[in-house]
């Protein structure tokens, strides 16, 4: 990009060593996100698990926590319904006006699916349209519905559970209370409605 090409306009030639230098510029920021991020997800799994020790799981609730196939295809259902959402308007709107910044586009996909996720569960409804569709809600020990920031911790703890192979999930199946990693790292259960 330094070198200038025989019979090009010197202008252009400063002008695309400008442009090659913002592209580093905008890299290494992304880099250094990813980084953070990287961290960030590391800490909370080892803050998780000295969590998941020191907390004391008992399911003090008088309701019927539900089982591993129920929540596989409550997520499959909440997938879609995500799925069809971003289908139309991430495709048709692109309401970030970020056409051709992937990195950013991809951040307001998260921020919308942590609102979907984080919000439903801590609404009156207590679970997400997959769950209310199967009469599933989370709850924490006591059977009451959790709040915002607790869901929200949830949601990191569900990547979480998903960046292992799904390794978070597949506990769900083996615990005493069918309890994933991120509902075992912030004391919840996902029970069945009356």
């Amino acid at each position: 990009m330094d070198a200038l090409v025989f019979g090009s306009d010197p202008l252009d030639a400063v002008t695309l060593k400008g442009q090659h230098k913002n592209m580093e510029t905008q890299v290494q920021l992304y880099r250094i996100i990813n980084e953070a991020i990287l961290f960030l997800l590391v800490a909370y799994v080892i803050y998780g698990f000295i969590k998941i020790r020191k907390r004391d799981t008992h399911f003090k609730a008088n309701e019927v926590v539900a089982g591993f196939w129920l929540r596989i295809f409550s997520g499959i259902i909440d997938f879609t319904i995500l799925f069809l959402l971003f289908l139309v308007i991430l495709c048709f709107f692109d309401p970030f006006g970020l056409e051709g910044c992937e990195y950013f586009e991809t951040m307001g996909e998260i921020f919308v699916v942590w609102i979907y996720y984080a919000g439903l569960h801590a609404s009156k409804l207590q679970a997400t349209l997959g769950k209310k569709i199967l009469g599933l809600k989370v709850v924490d020990g006591n059977g009451k519905r959790i709040g915002f920031v607790k869901s929200s911790e949830r949601f990191l703890g569900a990547i979480i559970s998903q960046i292992f192979f799904y390794f978070g999930y597949i506990m769900i199946a083996f615990t005493k209370y069918k309890q994933a990693f991120h509902d075992m790292t912030t004391g919840t259960f996902v029970v069945k409605m009356k």
